[in-house]
């Protein structure tokens, strides 16, 4: 039987420097799973799912044609197991509704405005670094229903601030409940030392410059980057996940401080040393659980 998933591309034409420059809306693109693998690699694999070999990418940005958005038959996706997929160095599993991928500790010091960025990205100012294509990642959020941000009306609203300022709690909190920040995901970091496996959840390697306290939790959205004249905004600048309200990234940030770029630093308490490898987790909740939290 042939597995149908729902691909909505959520990606956006936006800029905050060219108000000619107009909106796409997502494209829902329905493909099925056994199509995207007659076209990919051969060759599955029974047994139990192991991580994705770490496909290096170059440590340069891309350029413009590379980062141009690929159609989806053109993606080399391979089922390795019932429900189990990869594309390159990302895994997809269908069950959990979550998706894998390798990164590595980038930096302990210093003001945080990103979590994760490719290796070409803002490194000086990132927990983490990968070698891992965003458009690939991209790509298995929205096999998973992922829903990117309503860029029009965020835009609408945050052309209006000034310089320097924060945009208030309660009025992040009604952007919310409206759904213009695109779903909810939890994103969780694993590694071993010495022996040791750890699990921590992302906001759990961030504390507040202000009082040395943690970031609070499930403040993390899929906005989804943005498509501007056919190139993705994340691929090209190497920016996944963002700290301060960045919509070129892939998941934002939302919470206390948004759009304050002072704000957060890395806990280097839990820290593994920097260059440790990572394994970073994207998890998607469900309809339900999403129709749960809107209650």
């Amino acid at each position: 039987m042939l597995i149908q998933l729902d691909l909505r591309m959520s990606c956006f034409v936006e800029t905050f420097h060219n108000p000619q420059q107009r909106l796409m809306s997502p494209k829902n693109i329905i493909f099925s799973i056994a199509t995207l693998c007659a076209i990919a690699l051969h060759g599955q694999n029974a047994g139990a799912p192991e991580l994705p070999a770490n496909t290096r990418t170059p440590t340069l940005p891309p350029s413009i044609e590379q980062s141009k958005v690929q159609s989806p038959d053109q993606m080399p996706i391979k089922e390795v197991s019932p429900g189990i997929y990869e594309l390159a160095n990302v895994r997809l599993d269908q069950s959990k509704r979550s998706i894998t991928f390798p990164a590595n500790i980038n930096m302990h010091e210093g003001p945080i405005e990103y979590f994760l960025v490719t290796s070409y990205g803002k490194v000086h100012e990132s927990v983490l670094k990968m070698d891992v294509v965003p458009f690939h990642i991209h790509v298995c959020s929205v096999l998973l229903g992922s829903k990117g941000a309503d860029y029009e009306a965020l835009n609408k609203r945050f052309s209006q601030l000034k310089d320097n300022e924060i945009v208030p709690d309660s009025e992040l909190d009604k952007m919310l409940e409206e759904g213009l920040f695109g779903q909810p995901v939890e994103m969780t970091i694993a590694w071993e030392l010495e022996g040791k496996k750890h699990q921590l959840a992302a906001e759990s390697l961030l504390v507040s410059n202000e009082d040395d306290q943690q970031m609070p939790p499930g403040q993390w959205f899929y906005t989804g980057s943005r498509v501007v004249n056919g190139i993705f905004s994340a691929g090209q600048s190497g920016d996944a996940v963002t700290v301060i309200g960045d919509y070129g990234s892939m998941i934002n940030y939302i919470g206390p401080g948004f759009k304050n770029d002072e704000l957060w630093k890395a806990n280097i308490q839990v820290l593994p040393p920097i260059d440790h490898p990572v394994t970073v987790t994207f998890s998607f909740p469900g309809p339900d659980k999403q129709k749960e939290d809107s209650k």
